[in-house]
């Protein structure tokens, strides 16, 4: 899988500097991330700009990962930023991103930069170097080391022969040659043995030749690893002094631009908190105008709830005053009513005495002794020629059940009865068979009953 390509410059996101340390981006880090956080951020770019924090708080806060932005993207992006500002506009000298000290310190970090990377090619270069000449040492000191065993075994050789010679001519095998039979050597292998002691000897004094050269090739190579040796130090040593220098004046330009950037930051800051506050109490005056208009919504409710109240209690009081009317209108009805039963009866007694004072006994058929009508008796037929005078009582069907006895209709819930005849008739029939002119003796005309 490929490495991801950064293309931010994470330094520039965290407002810090590229020597600051992990204490000072860590305090960068979580300043920001109290204004950057989309809960307090209102942009439509929040959640982006709080991601590309972590992301950069993350990479500089551990030195692998540090190191390696360093050395692998970081001069890039710096690079790619610086042509991106060639080819646009000045910015304005109050910028604290594109300050005059801020383009002096990123020109002194990109020195930093090359030093650290000029070092580190050199200690490679020289580790290399230095490997190629052990190498080489090595490997002629194996092959010294294989010469002195080659010279070292002639030698041996040499000294058996020279041992066995010896023991040849001594005393002691001349004494015992009587005993002892000797082989005697051929001329060919005298001959043999001297063509290989003579290439012995030859092979030794080669060897001693070229051990004498593998000793004066380690020794020159050895100086010369010597020599390198002292040029990479003085290298080093220049390096390290003017590395020295570089970051001395990185750290004066270091302070100087976290000052600006402090004082740019303690305004952001500041103007923030302003904003802030100022938005706070536009949403306080807000809430307290919200309340304020919930609170006459509400006396306002309260005004309409105690006045509709007030026309119920009215009303309430409007309708028992109705009632006590109707109440007292029903009594005084029914005290009409019994009075009014009061005269019927006293009528209904004269004409009693009327009819029998005319009709004799014939005309009490269907009355109690009392004078009143039997429901269920027969009329006589000599009632025919009644007139149909007087005041008719009302019967109600809970006393009595009956048709209409001139229509024959069964549907009313009441019929009239004549006081004279008693005969029982609905109200259209009562108005035909009554009389049109005024009763004189009664007081009473139809059109009053």
């Amino acid at each position: 899988m490929a490495p991801t390509v950064v293309e931010e410059d994470y330094y520039l996101v965290l407002n810090v500097s590229q020597s600051d340390s992990v204490e000072v981006i860590t305090k960068a880090y979580k300043d920001l991330a109290l204004h950057l956080h989309p809960d307090k951020n209102r942009s439509h770019n929040a959640t982006e700009e709080f991601q590309k924090l972590s992301r950069a708080y993350e990479t500089l806060k551990d030195e692998a990962t540090r190191r390696i932005y360093d050395i692998q993207d970081y001069p890039r992006i710096k690079r790619a930023r610086g042509q991106t500002s060639r080819t646009q506009p000045t910015p304005n000298s109050n910028d604290q991103y594109h300050s005059k000290l801020e383009l002096e310190l990123e020109a002194k970090c990109d020195e930093l930069v090359a030093i650290h990377t000029e070092m580190e090619d050199r200690v490679v270069k020289w580790l290399k170097t230095q490997k190629a000449y052990q190498d080489k040492i090595c490997k002629l000191k194996k092959e010294g080391e294989k010469l002195q065993d080659s010279i070292r075994l002639s030698e041996t050789i040499q000294e058996a022969e020279a041992a066995e010679a010896a023991a040849a001519n001594s005393w002691i095998t001349w004494i015992l040659s009587p005993i002892t039979t000797k082989r005697v050597e051929t001329e060919e292998e005298k001959e043999q043995k001297e063509r290989e002691r003579l290439q012995r000897l030859h092979a030794k004094s080669i060897n001693e030749v070229l051990l004498l050269h593998n000793e004066v090739s380690v020794q020159e190579l050895e100086t010369l690893l010597a020599d390198k040796t002292k040029e990479f130090e003085a290298a080093k040593a220049q390096d390290g002094i003017k590395l020295d220098q570089c970051r001395s004046i990185f750290i004066k330009l270091n302070e100087m631009v976290t000052k600006e950037r402090n004082r740019a930051f303690r305004e952001t800051s500041e103007r923030f908190w302003r904003e802030r506050e100022a938005k706070c109490r536009k949403v306080a005056q807000e809430r307290q105008e919200r309340e304020e208009r919930e609170a006459e919504r509400y006396r306002r409710a309260e005004e309409q709830e105690a006045k509709c109240r007030k026309e119920a209690q009215e009303r309430q009081e409007r309708e028992e005053r109705e009632a006590e009317r109707y109440r007292r209108a029903a009594e005084e009805q029914r005290e009409a009513e019994a009075e009014s039963i009061a005269l019927q009866k006293m009528f209904a007694e004269e004409k009693a005495k009327r009819d029998e004072k005319y009709h004799g006994e014939d005309n009490m058929a269907g009355y109690s002794e009392t004078g009143t009508f039997i429901f269920g008796s027969t009329l006589p037929r000599k009632k025919l020629h009644c007139q149909h005078d007087g005041w008719w009582p009302q019967i109600d069907d809970t006393q009595w059940t009956k048709s209409c006895d001139k229509c024959g209709v069964s549907r009313y819930t009441y019929l009239l009865q004549c006081p004279s005849c008693r005969i029982l008739a609905c109200a259209s029939c009562q108005q035909v068979l009554r009389p049109q002119r005024r009763n004189i003796n009664k007081g009473f005309s139809s059109g009053e009953q």
